[in-house]
């Protein structure tokens, strides 16, 4: 985390998505609990590539 705010690397904090992501394996899917807070992550990421398009 230290080295991406030094690097001005974009980061999406959100707890509690670590917590309920940690306690799936990889490959394994999404259960729909998730599907809102993921949409936000997305989201997110889709804002920041529009902005580096724009650029």
């Amino acid at each position: 985390m230290q080295i991406a705010e030094e690097k001005s690397v974009p980061v999406y904090k959100d707890p509690v998505l670590v917590e309920m992501l940690s306690h799936l394996n990889v490959g394994e899917e999404i259960p729909p609990e998730l599907y809102n807070i993921i949409a936000e992550v997305l989201t997110f990421v889709y804002s920041l590539d529009k902005e580096t398009r724009d650029k």
